[in-house]
């Protein structure tokens, strides 16, 4: 699993696995990715379905996706949780909902929420993220940036 760095200039440095992002203000910060080398990863559950973090269960990101889409997928979802942020802090509760629903999108098309991954063919993860990626760049919050 890599291990990534995310950064803006309104967001403190983060590191994640893609799976989780921890920070000073906690889970769940924006930015733009570059990846950074990990001497360790999150403790992994034996059939590699969850990651493990404070004692906490979370699902894993599906493996079979390609490193390139994943990382297009994290950016989507890096942007969306910015949105979030930017629109709360806004008080804007239409555009909130609506970035929330991004957020969702690209944890889905992870393979980190909805069916999971290992009770899937492999053409239906393939169906999953490929859709999920179409939807996330359509509905990318910040176009300035692409997700590529």
């Amino acid at each position: 699993m890599l291990r990534f760095r995310f950064q803006t200039a309104d967001c403190p440095p983060l590191e994640s696995t893609g799976a989780f992002l921890v920070g000073r203000q906690g889970l769940g910060m924006c930015g733009s990715m570059e990846q950074v080398s990990a001497p360790t990863q999150p403790e992994q559950t034996p059939d590699g379905r969850y990651i493990l973090v404070g004692g906490r269960r979370w699902r894993a990101t599906d493996p079979a996706i390609p490193e390139g889409t994943a990382t297009r997928l994290r950016n989507a979802l890096m942007a969306a949780r910015c949105a979030v942020k930017a629109a709360m802090r806004k008080g804007d509760t239409a555009a909130e909902k609506q970035a929330r629903s991004q957020v969702h999108s690209a944890k889905v098309a992870l393979g980190e929420r909805g069916i999971p991954w290992w009770e899937q063919s492999m053409d239906e993860r393939r169906q999953r993220w490929e859709r999920g990626l179409n939807v996330c760049e359509a509905e990318r919050p910040n176009k300035e940036h692409p997700a590529t």
